[in-house]
């Protein structure tokens, strides 16, 4: 059914609208669209009742029209409306292959993330975190894909890693795009580019890295070099590289070898270890081959009898390099050589601390389950085998590290206690790890608490207790080994924590940081517990306003948020009194966040105002001004 009349009556009425309707009775071109419209009128009652309002238009007295043309125009508009369609010429297309899919999604949703990967500025990791969260289908729209792959060379490197991330995690779909938009002598982006290849294909575009080796220029080079890691059957070609490549390349294809299981790769390591063991220990730490596994036990097995057959010898930095990397690569080892050198460094014990050779300042100690805490090479060892428990608290291990503390306790405890948190229910991880504690001393079982509770976190999201790695740029034993640049990683403990932890924890100011990381918000009589205790601490023993300590007022402050404390009455004045120190800036920052009326605020502000001036209160960038102004607001 054409609408043509019905279009040229809308026309006709519009001019109308504008020239006036003194002439609109000898208008032959609306009563020759009229009688057009005519057979419509007949078979709808819509156009019956727009024909009848034309005719009694054109018939009606002059002073009677304009409310008549309105009222029919107002009808003609809305039924043409219905009809609207959009469209151009031409037949449909296909989208091109790599440009994502279509999201049935207005551009205006879409914008504050098609802005953030087009802009600069802060806050768009933020907003591209945040999208990615609560809708992941955005990212394979046609808008959004390619500019993702587009963002992988943004200045500011967190938000490319963060990319390479969510491409990774987006799977094959991204495939398309990012092989497409591939330039082997590109920009460095293009670097980004193949980690997601790899993250997302590995062997199966094993092609792919090959093709491009021969033309690809640094650093993209080296990250095709590593993604031959998948394929065993490219054993010979890294044997190749490692001979014919330099600098970071040549690095790259040690480490892709290093997952290799043939005997040629372990014909080749053997050899390569006798020249450079500190790279080849390097180069071992992400494989978990028997191959890597038995290198890695060999060669500290060497460096054990060494000790051994010179207990008096001082550390070098050549030895020292050599046993950091080796301790480093032993988390992801296992087997039973690896048991044996754990067996044999037990036994040594405090042998393997070495004086430093003479003329060397530094202490060449060892990093250890925390970056805050660095010990002696025995430390390392029991540190390693706890982070390996942590990453997979195997049977095997389990059993060596519950056999170490049984015959050497000490620096074996913390292992032990990590896997019975892991593999047991709660109160028979609490009675075991009970059973070592009381077996140690003093400071011994201090250090042992706080290194078993290192980067345990009360999950809100998972509902449950695990060990954390938060992020890629926050340190954690666990970090080192994932290719992901901002991958989290988790081990959740087999049950709760059984309520006794808590009363151990509480009774030592020394454990405050590991109580930080352990409120269950949705347990109110825990959080209760821990909500008087922390208050007690800030209103006793707070130290004065020195951020990021366990003692800080403001740290207190802000734990007792996270326990939902609802008892604010006079707790800055009263923290002040203790701790005989403030800043106004600190004490105002505290105030804004309390969750109290203003006026209570002002109340307290005002008794601290009173504290500035008395003799025995240090009260740094006091301004008697900004206070008064406040109190104005506040009251206000």
């Amino acid at each position: 059914m054409s609408l043509q009349a019905l279009y040229d009556v809308k026309d006709r009425l519009e001019h109308a609208a504008i020239a006036g309707t003194g002439l609109l009775g000898e208008d032959f071109r609306l009563t020759r669209a009229t009688d057009a419209l005519a057979p419509l009128a007949a078979k709808n009652p819509v156009f019956a009742k727009i024909h009848a309002g034309l005719q009694k238009l054109v018939s009606a007295p002059a002073d009677a029209r304009n409310g008549l043309l309105l009222d029919t125009l107002a009808l003609v508009d809305a039924v043409v409306y219905t009809q609207g369609a959009t469209g151009m010429a031409g037949d449909l297309q296909p989208l091109p292959v790599g440009s994502g899919v279509y999201c049935e999604v207005s551009y205006g949703l879409l914008h504050p993330l098609l802005e953030a990967l087009t802009t600069t500025g802060g806050g768009r990791m933020e907003k591209i975190e945040t999208a990615w969260k609560i809708h992941p289908e955005y990212f394979s729209d046609y808008r959004v894909l390619p500019l993702l792959v587009r963002g992988l060379g943004d200045s500011y490197g967190g938000i490319a890693d963060l990319l390479v991330n969510i491409l990774q995690e987006m799977g094959n779909v991204a495939l398309p795009v990012l092989k497409s938009r591939f330039d082997p002598v590109g920009k460095r982006e293009m670097q980004r580019v193949v980690e997601a290849i790899d993250g997302i294909a590995g062997a199966d575009e094993n092609d792919f890295y090959l093709e491009y080796i021969p033309k690809a220029k640094m650093p993209i080079r080296k990250a095709l070099i590593y993604a031959l890691r998948h394929d065993p059957n490219n054993t010979e070609k890294l044997i190749e590289l490692a001979q014919t490549e330099r600098g970071e390349a040549q690095k790259q294809a040690l480490l892709a070898l290093s997952f290799s299981p043939l005997p040629a790769a372990e014909a080749f390591w053997n050899t390569h270890a006798e020249k450079k063991p500190a790279l080849a220990a390097e180069c071992m730490l992400k494989s978990t081959t028997e191959i890597a596994s038995n290198l890695v036990a060999r060669l500290l097995e060497e460096q054990l009898a060494i000790f051994e057959a010179e207990p008096n010898a001082p550390m070098t930095k050549e030895t020292w390099e050599i046993l950091n990397n080796l301790r480093f690569g032993l988390p992801s080892k296992s087997g039973e050589a690896i048991c044996n050198m754990y067996r044999h460094a037990a036994r040594l014990g405090t042998s393997l601390r070495r004086p430093v050779k003479p003329g060397i300042k530094e202490k060449l100690l060892f990093w250890c389950s925390s970056r805050h805490t660095q010990g002696t090479f025995d430390h390392a060892l029991s540190s390693a085998l706890q982070v390996a428990i942590k990453l997979d608290p195997t049977q095997e291990r389990c059993a060596l590290a519950d056999a170490l503390c049984r015959q050497y306790g000490g620096l074996w405890a913390v292992p032990a206690m990590c896997a019975a948190l892991l593999t047991m229910d709660s109160m028979s991880a609490y009675d075991y790890c009970e059973t070592i504690l009381n077996a140690l001393k003093g400071k011994e079982k201090e250090n042992a608490v706080k290194t078993l509770f290192t980067d345990i976190w009360w999950n809100a999201d998972e509902n449950c207790y695990g060990y954390f790695t938060l992020d890629g740029y926050g340190y954690s034993p666990l970090y080192q080994f994932t290719d992901s640049p901002r991958h989290s990683l988790s081990r959740p403990l087999a049950a709760p924590l059984d309520m006794r932890w808590y009363d151990l924890l509480i009774s030592n100011p020394e454990f405050m940081s590991c109580l930080s990381n352990l409120i269950p918000a949705d347990n109110a009589a825990l959080c209760e517990k821990l909500g008087k205790y922390f208050y007690y601490r800030a209103i006793h023993h707070s130290a004065p306003f020195q951020r990021y300590t366990p003692t800080d007022t403001e740290y207190l402050f802000r734990l007792l948020l996270k326990c939902g404390w609802t008892d604010w009455k006079d707790f800055l004045p009263k923290c002040v009194e203790n701790c005989k120190e403030m800043g106004y800036y600190a004490v105002y920052s505290i105030l804004q966040e309390m969750p109290i009326p203003d006026q209570e605020k002002a109340d307290q502000l005002q008794k601290l105002d009173k504290l500035a001036y008395e003799p025995k209160i240090n009260a740094r960038n006091w301004v008697r001004t900004a206070v008064e102004r406040q109190l104005a607001n506040w009251w206000a």
